[in-house]
Order: C-alpha cells, then structure tokens, then sequence
C-alpha cells in the first residue's frame, strides 16, 4: 500500500534517510577520500592545497548560517554553531602546515581569485559550481542547507579522529597543530564529539519539525553532497 510506504517514510529519522539515500555514493566517497590521503599525506604542501578547497565550502556554510539566523529551522542550529564552526581551523592548519605567510598566502591568492559584487570567487571552477550551489540555496530553500550541515560536519566528528591520526603520524607532529580541523571544542554540555552530533541529528529530526515535502527537498540534496566533494 502507497499509504503506508508514506508513514514508513514518515517514521523514519531524517538522518538515517539521509544515510541511506547517499549509502553508495557515499561509500565511493570514502574510497576517493582514501585515496587522495595515500597521495597528499606525502607532503605538507599537498596535504595543505587539499584541504584549502573545502575551507572556502565550511566558510561559505557558517556565513549562510549566520545570514540565516533568524530562520524558523536553521536558527535552531545557532547554539551549536560555535562547536562546528570549522573555517578558522582550516586556516590555522593551512598556516600551521606551510610555515611561511609567503606560502599561505599564494594559496589563498590561487584559491580566491577575485571579488565580483562583494562575492568571493573560488578556483578551480568545481568549487566555485560548488559555493554557487550552496548561495542558490540559500536564496531559494534555504532548508536544503541541512544536508550539507549535516554531512559536512558529521564527516568531521565521525571520521575525523581517523584522519587526524593520520595526519599526525605522516608528518611527525605532537601537538594539535596542523590538524585544528578535527579538533572539537567540549565542555560540560557536550563532553565529546559523539554527543555533538547527537546533539545536531536531535535538532534536525525533532527540533525543527520539517514537513514532508521540506524533507524531500534535502534528501534530493543529500546526494548531491558527495557528488560534489567527489567533483
């Protein structure tokens, strides 16, 4: 019966219909990511560029975060946005790794190539499709924003503990500079990254009462996700 395929779907979290509608893509995902570590774990300047193109994807997400505050929905993630925030970490780490301000700075240069109406614009181009996406959205359904929110920052409380171990061993390092990125701040509330992202999944399937067809519009969006980190 179509009827109760429908409060099946109902039923079921958000998230996990958002796990399982990007189960293989996401599994292809993880192969490349795999892959490309194998490549730029060689050298700090490789590690560097690679992660230099998801900064500006984490500094464009936090700033429509901000824009959207006052929305009904995504507002409700402004009391966890200061333990997600990852933007500033990736420059730290992207300084960290290269040493030399010289050297950050003709990343950034590579990577921001110009201003076009008070918009930064990205290179290469897969990015900027990438930031374009993300500002469309935000202009047109804003909550399909939700399904980066979420894949990007359970892909660093998730996995992140993994690479940065990684990381770390590759390059010798002791201390927690050069991998700020996979560093969650906790405090009394949230004692470990486990219960920010329970606390994260607990906003999206309950907090925010999303009606089915807003739903719909996000799951469309999951999938888009990985297609577009694997670009």
């Amino acid at each position: 019966n179509p009827d109760d395929e429908t409060t099946a779907a109902d039923e079921t979290l958000l998230t996990q219909r958002m796990r399982h509608v990007t189960k293989e893509v996401h599994a292809q995902s993880d192969r490349l990511v795999n892959l490309k570590l194998s490549m730029v774990l060689t050298s700090k300047h490789l590690y560097a560029e690679a992660i230099s193109l998801f900064w500006p994807i984490y500094a464009e997400l936090e700033a429509l975060l901000e824009k959207h505050k006052d929305h009904e929905q995504l507002g409700m993630l402004l009391p966890i946005l200061p333990i997600l925030r990852r933007a500033s970490r990736f420059e730290e780490d992207i300084k960290s790794l290269l040493g030399g301000e010289d050297l950050v700075q003709e990343l950034i240069q590579r990577r921001v190539t110009k201003k076009k109406e008070k918009q930064k614009v990205y290179s290469p181009p897969e990015l900027q499709a990438y930031i374009e996406n993300l500002r469309r959205l935000s202009k047109e359904s804003p909550v399909a924003l939700i399904a980066y929110v979420y894949a990007m920052y359970s892909a660093i409380m998730a996995g992140g503990a993994i690479i940065k171990r990684m990381v770390k061993k590759a390059y010798s390092i002791k201390s927690e500079e050069g991998v700020q990125i996979f560093v969650i701040d906790v405090d009394d509330k949230f004692p470990n990254s486990k219960t920010v992202s329970n606390e994260m999944k607990r906003i999206i399937n309950k907090g925010m009462k999303l009606s089915e067809e807003e739903k719909q519009l996000i799951l469309k969006e999951s999938s888009q996700v990985f297609a577009r980190n694997n670009a």
